[in-house]
């Protein structure tokens, strides 16, 4: 009988207590035939995640611009290695938009020390709070990813408030 198949794989790797499951990458994405076979190599490329990232404002001075996610400046030092084992680097990045949401992506899963500031065009850099979703606020807060939530996304993620001092 004739068929094609196609072949994958995925990797677990614990980390922190927790496992996080990677597709892996083929050398060569091309179907194979059953009677004749193939081989591939697979390799681990991607353990990125994102940080949805939510403002919160109880009241608001009328001398600051409107909020915009791009004007929030968010700070990223490993604590501990990452999941690929590496010390892994401090990480700058503006906010954004992100598959699902806000924030910022592509930031090698571990755990971090997270801090922001609110840097508007024309305006003094302002310190922010920042909580591990659901936490307390502080002027900055260490925190891990999780499994995705729901259907709108299938990285692992992490959430964060950030609110002016």
């Amino acid at each position: 009988m004739a068929t094609s198949w196609r072949m994958g794989a995925d990797l677990t790797k614990s980390f922190n207590g927790k496992n996080f499951t990677f597709h892996l990458s083929a050398d060569g994405d091309l179907p194979l035939t059953g009677s004749t076979g193939a081989a591939r190599d697979f390799t681990w490329s991607k353990f990125d995640g994102q940080i949805y990232i939510y403002p919160f404002f109880s009241s608001f001075d009328d001398s600051l611009p409107e909020f915009d996610m791009s004007d929030l400046e968010l700070t990223l030092t490993p604590v501990g290695p990452l999941l690929d084992g590496s010390a892994g680097k401090s990480i700058t990045k503006r906010g954004g938009p992100i598959q699902g949401g806000a924030g910022i992506d592509n930031v090698p899963i571990g755990r971090y020390k997270a801090t922001a500031r609110w840097v508007p065009e024309g305006h003094t850099p302002m310190p922010m709070q920042v909580s591990y979703y659901g936490g307390k606020y502080a002027e900055s807060v260490e925190f891990e990813f999780t499994p995705p939530k729901g259907v709108s996304t299938s990285n692992y993620l992490s959430e964060l408030v950030v609110k002016l001092l």
